[in-house]
């Protein structure tokens, strides 16, 4: 198989990058929406056995301000929007852009030779789409990549039709390119985010295998994303919520294709838009605003410029209060005009990525979804961005006599283990060798795992005698083991196994509250008896020994 083959067996998963990112339909993914090949759809006139020579293509404008924003993929398919409404007089643009995906996949190579083909070509969708507006003249220009196949306007029902899009020259599947063309303040999309170029390659089929003879895109009228940096394995059943361990870092970047007029003014000197807020907020307690690490536009960052411009609020994160960031300037009203002008001018057309980091501290819930949204209001319009959720885990047990596990015991010590990369180790609560709490409960602002880590005491206040509560942990699986017994009770030499599982849409319900719960029996011990003959205590010991085993054998049943 040639390499041209390759590439082109692997487009279409390479552009399925902006699943993630397209979290609602008022925000378009900072990657192209993109054709994928596993839509179910209906077959018919449009549908073809065989790859046809040309298709139609339609790229529908839609306008989505008071419409559902549930999301959906470009599939080729036809798709419905409630309340979305038709853009007419839009102009679009069409590249054939397989010579400039070619070349940006051997140049990654180039630079990287541990790069697959496939990552090559995710890479290499993400930065054309990303990078158009900067480089559009550069790769358009002869031997750039990127050849004009022409353009199309949309019409009263906000679809721009290219007919004869050829599917394949030579022995190459053909990948496309659709800008939308930014308007004048009077035109239709004037006052909108410009939705980012669509990248489209062929074959495109949909679930039963069938070819498209008319491909249907949509263009979306903003450009906003949020994600996950260093994304965790351990993603929850219902693949929405991603487990971190308590201390444990999560670095977001958020990004938006900031219009290309946001810097023009009216005749009167004023500015086309009223003013621009920027606004991070998590979903919920749980985490510290650690730092903005850097705004980046270009490869250069420019956060010095928006801390001239606009008003920088942080928010750190506690136990009432949501952690998050919030820019914002009154474009009529600004701090510093000359830095104001500066900073749009800087930001106009051109793809803003924020890059920030938070910390899950002792106020998470276990399993609760810890979302995260990123705003951008420009004007009088609003665009939203939803990261992935991530959560915390935890795992509760109530320490009982195994003869009555009514009865609950405190002057139990534990530690925790995982087993980690083939080594035993132990959870180390905020390099503490030792914890006790009248509760029982044990939240960490830090966990380590290390060769000793900490031992933990069951609670002896009232209403939490015997309890033993851990916050913080990871999905995975865990053992308890015990280290001394209550006075009274024997030791147990056999650990508990126990697993966090990430929750299905952040709940899961065992035991009383929410809390994960178990039961961890210790048996008595019965102390010196009388001794009356050497025959009688002989006997007695055996029993002993007997109901020993019994109990032991009816922990591990348990456990």
């Amino acid at each position: 198989m040639t390499k041209a083959t390759k590439l082109t067996r692997f487009t279409m998963a390479g552009m399925m990058v902006c699943s993630m990112a397209l979290t609602t339909l008022t925000s378009v993914s900072a990657v192209a929406p993109t054709i994928t090949s596993a839509a179910t759809t209906k077959t018919g006139e449009n549908m073809s056995n065989t790859l046809p020579e040309t298709v139609k293509l339609k790229v529908h404008k839609l306008k989505f301000l008071n419409a559902d924003s549930t999301p959906k993929p470009n599939t080729g398919a036809e798709l419905e929007f409630d309340k979305a409404t038709p853009l007419k007089d839009v102009t679009f643009n069409i590249y054939n852009i397989r010579a400039l995906v070619d070349a940006q996949v051997a140049e990654l190579r180039k630079g990287d030779a541990q790069l697959t083909e496939k990552e090559a070509i995710e890479q290499a969708v993400k930065i054309i789409s990303q990078d158009w507006s900067t480089n559009k003249t550069t790769w358009t220009a002869a031997g750039g990549g990127a050849v004009s196949k022409g353009t199309a306007i949309t019409g009263e029902d906000g679809i721009a039709v290219f007919d004869d899009v050829a599917t394949k020259t030579g022995s190459k599947y053909d990948i496309y390119l659709i800008e939308e063309v930014a308007g004048g303040p009077d035109s239709a999309n004037g006052n909108m985010f410009i939705s980012l170029p669509i990248i489209a390659g062929f074959p495109i089929k949909n679930a039963e295998g069938k070819f498209y003879k008319e491909v249907n895109l949509y263009a979306k009228n903003s450009a906003v994303t949020k994600e996950i940096d260093n994304l965790k394995e351990g993603v929850s059943g219902d693949g929405k919520s991603y487990s971190y361990e308590v201390g444990e870092d999560i670095r977001y970047n958020a990004s938006v294709n900031i219009p290309g007029n946001i810097a023009e003014k009216r005749a009167d000197n004023s500015y086309l838009f009223k003013g621009l807020t920027i606004t991070d907020t998590m979903s919920t307690t749980g985490t510290t605003f650690k730092s903005l690490d850097s705004i980046m536009v270009d490869g250069k960052d420019v956060k010095n410029e928006f801390d001239a411009a606009m008003n920088y609020t942080p928010i750190v994160g506690n136990a009432t209060d949501k952690a998050g960031f919030t820019y914002s300037v009154d474009f009529s009203n600004p701090k510093d005009a000359t830095a104001l002008e500066t900073l749009l001018k800087t930001i106009a057309g051109k793809h803003v990525q924020f890059n920030y980091t938070v910390t899950l501290n002792e106020f998470a819930v276990p399993t609760a979804d810890i979302g995260n949204d990123f705003r951008i209001t420009l004007g009088d319009e609003t665009l939203i961005a939803t990261a992935p959720t991530v959560e915390y885990g935890g795992f509760r047990f109530t320490k009982v006599d195994s003869n009555d596990t009514n009865h609950e015991l405190s002057g139990a010590t534990f530690r925790i283990s995982q087993m980690i990369d083939g080594k035993i180790k132990y959870a180390e609560f905020d390099k503490a060798p030792t914890l006790t709490n009248a509760d029982g409960v044990y939240k960490a602002n830090n966990i380590e795992w290390t060769d000793e880590g900490t031992i933990f005491a069951t609670g002896s206040s009232a209403g939490n005698v015997g309890n033993l509560e851990f916050h913080g942990l990871q999905s995975g699986a865990y053992k308890l083991h015990e280290e001394t017994a209550p006075t009274g009770y024997v030791k147990s030499d056999t650990p508990i196994n126990f697993t966090i599982v990430a929750g299905h849409e952040g709940t899961i319900t065992i035991g009383e509250n929410g809390v994960l719960y178990d039961k961890v029996l210790n048996t008595p011990d019965d102390g010196v008896l009388p001794i009356t003959g050497s025959m009688g205590i002989a006997a007695f010991l055996i029993v002993g020994t007997a109901a020993m085993g019994t109990a032991v054998m009816i922990k591990k049943r348990r456990a």
